[in-house]
């Protein structure tokens, strides 16, 4: 029974550690930019049409 409980317990371990890897990486993949920059890069992009995302509202 005890054995039991330890590998429950490590399988709990193992996800917390997995989450946090996962948290980790999405936030250092996450940008923020402000309003500003956000309207100078769809400035910039719109002299860029090969770019093809200057009217990207999520840009």
């Amino acid at each position: 029974m005890e054995h039991e409980a330890r590998k429950a317990q490590l399988r709990e371990a193992q996800q917390r550690l997995a989450d946090k890897r996962r948290a980790d990486g999405l936030f250092k993949l996450s940008v923020w930019v402000t309003q500003e920059q956000a309207e100078r890069v769809r400035e910039l992009l719109k002299d860029c049409p090969r770019v093809g995302l200057a009217d990207d509202q999520e840009i």
